[in-house]
């Protein structure tokens, strides 16, 4: 039994540096093993700056969706306001007009 706890205490290794730790000098904090307060301090620091800057980018991440969303909002208050335009159909189905020439702009005569 005491074979096996050696064995255990051997093989710990300092998260931080990597160096293997004695029994006596071991700095055991938030269920990892570092090899002294400076090392833990080192490696806390290094933990909280990457959290800060993943924070920093789900931040920035939800600034564009959100400005993109005050875009089209924008985008679609401007086309319900816009005056209604002819659809295209309409357009191409009027008969053409025809030209005006002089027979057709003198009067009918009644024939009687």
């Amino acid at each position: 039994m005491a074979d096996a706890a050696v064995n255990e205490d051997y093989g710990k290794k300092c998260v931080q540096t990597g160096v293997a730790i004695k029994r006596g000098r071991r700095y055991y904090r938030n269920g990892q093993y570092f090899r002294n307060k400076a090392a833990f301090k080192i490696y806390e620091s290094a933990k909280n700056a990457e959290k800060a800057q993943q924070q920093a980018e789900e931040a920035e991440k939800a600034a564009a969706v959100a400005e993109e969303a005050k875009k089209a909002a924008a985008t679609a208050e401007t086309a319900a306001e816009a005056p209604a335009e002819t659809p295209a159909a309409e357009v191409t189905a009027e008969a053409p007009a025809e030209p005006k020439t002089e027979a057709s702009e003198k009067p009918a005569e009644d024939k009687e």
